[in-house]
């Protein structure tokens, strides 16, 4: 029994829809390309204002000194994360920026 968009050849019957998914198929995934970060190699170090002698006990949570428009302001450095959050008051002449 022939069905439509099927062709008999011999013993081999091949759906003429499949065929020509197969067809027009991509032909696999292209592998995703690395970024560039050769213009991210430099990094700054932020000492600790508070830092405990070598060797002793972190007692509390650290701070840094930041230093916004000539006014310097303490942060206390949240060391679960990856960087710095300070409040728009502490900016000055934030509506410059």
């Amino acid at each position: 029994m022939r069905r439509f968009g099927m062709s008999c050849f011999g013993m081999r019957c091949f759906a003429l829809p499949a065929l020509l998914a197969a067809l027009t198929a991509p032909t696999g995934a292209r592998a995703a390309e690395a970024p560039d970060l050769a213009a991210y190699t430099t990094a700054t170090f932020l000492p600790y204002l508070d830092a405990p002698l070598a060797g002793a006990a972190m007692t509390r949570p650290p701070s840094l000194s930041l230093s916004f428009g000539g006014r310097t302001v303490r942060a206390v450095m949240d060391t679960g994360s990856t960087g710095i959050v300070v409040a728009a008051r502490a900016i000055p002449n934030l509506a410059r920026l």
